[in-house]
Formats: C-alpha cells, structure tokens, sequence
C-alpha cells in the first residue's frame, strides 16, 4: 500500500513537472519568435504606423481656389494649404491639382448620376487653407473652425450647389467661436449654423436652399433670396438682417 502511494505521488510530480516544462517551452517559443521578428525588421514604431494609415499633404501656396465634390466630412480650417485625412481601404480621397486649383472627389470613378443617387465619401477629410479662399462644394458637407478668440476669427467664401450643406463647429460645450466675415452662395444647398457662433459680417445669396441660425449671433447680414428659399432664426440670429432685392 505505501509503495502505491508513493508512486501515485511520483505520477502526480511528473505531471506537474511537464506542465511546468511546457509553459517554460511556451515562453522561451514565444520570446524566440519575437526576437527573430525583431531582428527581420517586422516590426514597426508607432510612428510608422501613423505613417502608413494617416495621408497628409502641403499643398503649394500658389493654390487659388478649392473644389469639393461628394466629401460627406470635409473640416475647413484656416492657414497654410493642406489635405489629411485618416486611410481606409476602396476609399481614398482623389486630389489632383490643376491651373492652381485643387480638386477634392470622393474617389476617381463617380460620376454626376452616381453623386445624385447618393454616392459620398464619409472619412473625415481635414482641408486647411488662406482665409477667404473661394471654395466649391458639390454632393458634400462642409464644417468650418472657428477658434474661442474672437481676435483669431477667420473668413470663408464658400460657394454651395447640389444637395450641399454648410455647418459651423463647437468643439467646446458651451464656448462660443467666432469667425470674422463668411460669403455664402447656396444653391439647392443648406447653411446650419451652431448656437454659440458669433460672425461679425455675413453675406449670403440663396437659391432654393435651407437657411437655419438657430441661435447664432450675426452682428451685420446681408441676404439676397429667392421665394424657394427658407430661413430659420430667432431675434438674436435674424435681427439685424438687411434682405437685398434683386435687380
């Protein structure tokens, strides 16, 4: 009987022992593998991974004018010219510069029938440029930056047609931005301004478009509209509006 005993105790020792072997043989696996990764260069830093997924852009400075068609996300911003946006596999955003204009598309292949069935790119496509650079906007959306001082307030001259949309950011709950003056024409399109922006100046020519304030602080307005067009706003938004009539 203690013979038995003893030699249970002996089996379980072994068993224990192997387990106890094979997590070392699992580990030493795991390290070696690792290693020889590492010295064949198949691993890369962070900042080669940004690299490969993030597409960034200076444009030159001789860039005259924008067009935009079919970006469903497009963040406008002021300074030098550049395109970013975050890669993502079919989707990559078609730049091309031409007779100092850059053209943004959704990709190399839509068409105007495919745009009017509702064709769009939804990454979050990221354009800076000069202030009061004329941009074009077509099938998109477009979300202009304002900063929190009022001494930082950029301009816009965006020129909207064909089922766009013009909104402005709050980045911050509860913080007013500010933008100094914006020229908007709007055909079939929609302007939506924020509840906390403040414009010093904006001038606007409406087509058969959307127009909503909110609560938006326009301190001098002008707006020169179509009996197809639409404004909504309150006291604050609409009170020193000067309607221009059409000659």
């Amino acid at each position: 009987m203690p013979n038995r005993q003893l030699f249970q105790m002996k089996t379980s020792n072994k068993i224990l022992l192997s387990l106890f072997l094979l997590c070392v043989f699992i580990v030493v696996g795991i390290h070696v593998a690792l290693y020889a990764k590492i010295k064949a260069g198949d691993f890369v830093s962070n900042e080669e991974i940004f690299k490969r997924t993030q597409f960034h852009q200076e444009l030159p400075p001789t860039i005259k004018a924008v067009s935009i068609t079919g970006l469903a996300n497009c963040n406008l911003k002021t300074g030098s010219p550049a395109v970013s946006y975050h890669k993502e596999s079919n989707a990559n955003v078609h730049i091309v510069i031409r007779n100092d204009t850059l053209y943004l598309a959704a990709n190399d292949w839509a068409k105007k029938e495919d745009y009017e069935q509702g064709t769009r790119n939804y990454q979050i496509v990221d354009v800076r440029i000069p202030d009061n650079l004329p941009v074009y906007c077509e099938y998109g959306s477009l979300h202009l930056s304002g900063p929190a001082n009022p001494q930082n307030a950029p301009s816009f001259n965006i020129n909207m047609r064909r089922k766009s949309e013009l909104k402005t950011i709050d980045w911050e709950p509860k913080a007013f931005v500010y933008f100094n003056k914006l020229q908007v024409v709007s055909d079939e399109s929609t302007i939506a301004l924020s509840s906390l922006v403040v414009v010093n100046e904006m001038d606007v020519q409406a087509t058969n478009s959307f127009l909503n304030y909110q609560r938006a602080e326009i301190k001098q307005h002008n707006v020169l509209m179509d009996d197809k067009s639409t404004i909504q706003g309150t006291q604050k938004s609409l009170g020193n509006i000067n309607f221009i009539q059409k000659q």
